[in-house]
């Protein structure tokens, strides 16, 4: 199932004269749908839903988040969300590979069921047929001893 990521507009705190004015202002809204080869997400399974329709990159802000305005007084905010983004994507990946590790275990496990399933339900066809063949012989000498006895008792009534 592919994953889906929805990109909403940030709500302005305050409108500066030109976003061009701060070197720490990049466009807080645009959407990346980008490969990365060791994450969960990439552009095969991804889908980005832009629910932005502007372009302004503003003093934007998203509950959570640090706004422009605390970026621009602290510069290494910035760093931090980077390390704290990085940190997450890397729990990400090691959850991706435990959970790869849990559904071959899982699968080889249940490989083993179906095997054993298997091989029991062959038992059980080999002891039924087994059990239906004595039944079928002792049928059979069931009946030859009823003939013998009939024949038996017809000779001593003779």
């Amino acid at each position: 199932m592919p994953l889906h990521f929805i990109n909403v507009r940030f709500i302005p705190l305050s409108f500066p004269s030109s976003p061009s004015d701060s070197p720490y202002s990049f466009p807080m809204s645009h959407s990346v749908n980008r490969d990365f080869p060791t994450s969960l997400i990439s552009s095969n399974d991804t889908h980005i839903i832009d629910l932005d329709t502007t372009n302004d990159s503003g003093d934007q802000f998203m509950a959570g988040f640090p706004s422009m305005s605390e970026i621009r007084r602290n510069p290494n905010t910035a760093s931090e969300l980077f390390n704290h983004i990085t940190s997450l994507d890397e729990q990400l990946i090691t959850l991706q590979n435990k959970t790869r590790e849990e559904v071959a275990f899982y699968k080889s496990h249940i490989a083993a069921l179906q095997s054993y399933y298997e091989n029991t339900s062959k038992y059980i066809d080999d002891i039924e047929s087994f059990v239906g063949n004595k039944i079928v012989k002792l049928e059979a000498n069931l009946l030859s001893t009823q003939t013998n006895l009939q024949a038996a008792y017809q000779e001593i009534a003779r």
